[in-house]
């Protein structure tokens, strides 16, 4: 049983080697071999794409849909953490609960931008980019083009601060705040404002918001990493991780947004400064300050333990698949009388 310290950080007491290689080994089994199926599920999908890509997509999305059931559930069983959501006044309707069951919800559009200051994907449309704009300018626009003439549910996910915060890009920040003549941040980096910008004007007709999330971490104090802390052996094999993650989030309405370049980057850096201080005041309080009486307390975890049948099912193809070759490989199988 996880017991939390006075940092915030759960952790199972007493866990002896022989519970860690239990442990290490059901996770590795239980994720990894998941995620081997799903990913050659994927490939199977392929065989749909010459006859149909509107089911191909479909099908895709449903392997898209399992893989997050599989994160939930591996999120459940071995590193149970508790969402601690907080807003200002432009996102106060952004968790509601449903009367009839009693669960929450986010109630966001179904289509947003999302920017955060934290950290087989092929398959799921992920942008993978070269942190080069010559580079990736090409790629980025066609792939903006073709969400936006998809009118289906869309997150775009964004860190406009490019990569993890460490105390080497610590250094290359403040490197380049004194260089540009820039106000340098105590515990983010600095934002880089052209995909962001770009990727809002080539959604801005089927896009109304963009939220802001502010993300902390129990058991990180400041001048620390959260990637020190919190690295995936200690968080999964040693049941080691943050008891409650802090999101704050905030609203902006495009339409509000500023265009111009130059007045974008302002108005982005100027929103940055206001996350430093917000993570300044859940340092000093262990907590971001709400317009609720109380925070949101949202857990992750499956609606209910039928949902890992869904993660199983892709299974089923790939038992086929084995089948099929395993009989043409090697001929008929005779079953015995």
């Amino acid at each position: 049983m996880a017991q939390k310290d006075s940092r915030g950080v759960a952790q199972d007491e007493h866990q002896s080697f022989i519970e860690w290689c239990i442990r290490t080994a059901v996770f590795v089994v239980f994720y990894a071999g998941q995620s081997a199926m799903i990913n050659l599920s994927q490939f199977l999908g392929l065989l749909l794409y010459p006859f149909s890509k509107a089911l191909y997509h479909d099908y895709i999305q449903q392997t898209q849909k399992c893989f997050g059931m599989l994160l939930v559930a591996i999120t459940q069983f071995f590193a149970p953490s508790v969402f601690v959501v907080t807003t200002d006044e432009s996102a106060k309707d952004f968790v509601k609960k449903d009367w009839k069951n009693g669960r929450l919800f986010l109630n966001v559009p179904e289509r947003i931008i999302l920017i955060a200051n934290h950290q087989g994907m092929q398959f799921f449309q992920f942008i993978f980019l070269k942190r080069s704009w010559v580079a990736d300018k090409d790629h980025l626009e066609k792939t903006m083009r073709d969400l936006a003439k998809s009118m289906k549910p869309l997150w775009l996910l964004i860190f406009p601060e490019g990569t993890l915060i460490s105390e080497c890009t610590r250094k290359t920040s403040q490197k380049f705040a004194e260089k540009a003549g820039l106000v340098d941040h105590k515990h983010l980096l600095l934002p880089r404002s052209t995909g962001l910008l770009f990727c809002m004007k080539e959604l801005q007709e089927s896009v109304d918001y963009i939220y802001d999330m502010t993300i902390g971490f129990d058991g990180v104090r400041s001048g620390e990493f959260p990637e020190d802390r919190y690295t995936l052996r200690r968080i999964f094999f040693e049941g080691r991780y943050p008891a409650n993650i802090h999101v704050h989030v905030r609203r902006y309405a495009i339409a509000d947004i500023p265009k111009d370049e130059s007045k974008f980057t302002e108005w982005l850096r100027q929103r940055w400064t206001e996350k430093d201080a917000l993570m300044t005041e859940f340092y000093s309080k262990g907590r971001f300050t709400s317009i609720y009486d109380s925070p949101q307390i949202v857990k992750i975890q499956m609606r209910n333990i039928t949902e890992l049948a869904h993660i199983w099912y892709f299974m089923v193809p790939c038992v086929i698949v084995w089948y099929l070759v395993n009989t043409y490989s090697f001929g008929w199988a005779i079953p015995s009388v």
